[in-house]
């Protein structure tokens, strides 16, 4: 095996709770990659251009989290579907060409795995993905931006933020069958990208509520069949607040709460569980997706790219199981 290291690494602030370094390394272990590292740092926008200027051509690969997931396009180009049409990345694929050395710079390839993450946490969690190797088909298809076909489905779904893994999500809901999204966001003035996302994707798309519209805001909590928190930790605790205050003032046999929700996808896996996830069993009956599922399957692609290794190759099973006995 080649011995000559080569660097990873997982940017954004915060970044001391990202459990990407356990997944990338149970990868290369699996793959037998020596020399292969890939770590954690801190890194915020104000700060990405002067740790770009210390990149050296053992560097192989990024995954970019909060706030980089667009700062990052300045840096490259994009490389895949979703990039593409979001404007949004969470890998950068280094290149080191003789011609690129010389300029003082890689050739960076851009790319958003997050969709189809989203899109394999709610099938593992609906029963369609039994075997975290079957994710490799379905990263596969919707990489691709292929909206395939919905028969008999009429979900509604509500997606909590308005952020770049927001958008993630609504196109990732477009592939799970949902013909209706309604948005709450901090800044419900600012989901106008979203809108144009769902209509775009022929989803309809209801009028933005404020996160304190707290009526209508657990009345949407309680209707959808699908929801995604995209908020930053601790950020959707006053959903866990609304839920709690329904289910103080109605029964569980009430009208408000006869409708147990489908699943819920809380993004954030830091705390674990979150307020809002404990929330939504305890009160709603529903039941929660842990963020960290998500990473699992954003990932794989990831390794992949960074790796040069096909995708059918990757090692789901091994990361799986790094996550969980780490999340133990």
């Amino acid at each position: 095996m080649d011995q000559t290291v080569r660097r990873c690494a997982v940017l954004g602030d915060p970044i001391d709770h990202s459990l990407s370094p356990v997944l990338h390394r149970a990868a290369y272990r699996a793959l037998g990659l020596e020399g292969w590292r890939y770590d954690r740092i801190r890194v915020g926008h104000g700060s990405l251009p002067t740790f770009w200027e210390s990149l050296d051509p053992t560097w192989a690969g990024l995954s970019l989290t909060m706030p980089l997931k667009k700062a990052i396009n300045q840096m490259g180009t994009a490389a895949d579907h979703w990039s593409g049409v979001l404007g949004v990345s969470n890998t950068a694929v280094l290149s080191w060409s003789q011609a690129n050395r010389k300029g003082g710079g890689p050739a960076v390839s851009l790319t958003n795995t997050d969709v189809e993450g989203i899109v394999c946490a709610f099938k593992e969690a609906e029963g369609s993905l039994k075997d975290p190797d079957q994710s490799i088909g379905i990263i596969k298809s919707v990489s691709t931006g292929t909206m395939p076909p919905q028969p008999g489905k009429q979900l509604r779904a509500l997606i909590l933020g308005n952020g770049n893994t927001a958008e993630s999500a609504l196109c990732a809901l477009g592939f799970l069958g949902v013909v209706h999204i309604d948005l709450v966001a901090r800044r419900p003035d600012a989901t106008g990208r979203l809108i144009d996302l769902a209509k775009e994707l022929n989803i309809s798309v209801g009028a933005p509520h404020g996160m304190d519209d707290s009526d209508c805001v657990s009345d949407l909590l309680c209707q959808a069949d699908l929801v995604v928190s995209a908020l930053p930790a601790h950020a959707a605790d006053p959903m866990a607040d609304l839920l709690d205050s329904r289910s103080n003032r109605h029964s569980q046999q009430s009208a408000g709460l006869s409708k147990a929700p489908h699943l819920l996808l809380d993004v954030a896996y830091d705390p674990r569980p979150s307020r809002l996830t404990q929330a939504w069993k305890n009160r709603t009956g529903g039941r929660a997706i842990s963020g960290d599922r998500m990473l699992l399957y954003q990932a794989v692609r990831q390794v992949a790219q960074m790796t040069g290794q096909p995708l059918e190759s990757i090692p789901v099973k091994a990361m799986d199981r790094a996550l969980k006995e780490e999340m133990q």
